[in-house]
This record gives C-alpha cells, structure tokens and sequence, in this order.
C-alpha cells in the first residue's frame, strides 16, 4: 500500500471509526502522528483514542480491539512498522484533561 503520510492517516481514522461504528459521539481519534517513510512501509504511528466501548475493558483486550481495526495496516505492505496508542474511556480522557489543566495552574 503507497499512501502519503495524509491518505494513511485519513485511511487509519476511517478504520478505527468503521471499527468503533454504533458508538456514541464519545468515539473519537484524538490524535495521529505519523513517523518515517509511509511509501516504503515503515511509518510509525501514534494514536490516541477515546472511546466507550473501552469502558468494560481492561488495557489488554482495548490493545486488542485497535489492533483488530488496524491489522490491514500492520500487515507486509500495509504502510504502518510500528503502532502506539493509548486507549480512554470518555471519562478517564476527561479526568486526565483535568489533571493536566489543574497541573498547568501550579
């Protein structure tokens, strides 16, 4: 798969919103930083997505689910070398949004 490092960031969005589809407007990506060469298949990717149905999971099965969504990416060709993310619920994004304010007012 030849993309720019744009189209495989539009592709991996399209992915995880296909993947996480039926979830409320709590589902979102929010934020993809692309790494490295993505026409030769070694773009690293960083994700950090919100979601609900994380909730009744713990960290291992949400790994799971997100690399389920994107296993097409990660396969010889797919464009993608090496994935990292991070996995939050609604409300564990906005209790670190909070710390992260209340530690800038220190």
């Amino acid at each position: 798969m030849e993309a720019s490092s744009s189209s495989l960031s539009e592709s991996i969005s399209s992915a995880l919103h296909a993947a996480f589809a039926g979830d409320d407007e709590s589902s979102r990506v929010i934020n993809i930083e692309l790494e490295g060469s993505c026409t030769v298949g070694d773009a690293k990717v960083t994700l950090y997505l919100v979601s609900s149905n994380f909730t009744p999971l713990n960290r291992l099965k949400r790994h799971k689910l997100v690399n389920a969504a994107l296993a097409s990416f990660l396969e010889d060709g797919g464009g993608v070398h090496a994935l990292t993310f991070k996995c939050k619920t609604p409300e564990e994004h906005e209790k670190a949004q909070t710390k992260a304010v209340a530690m800038e007012e220190d």
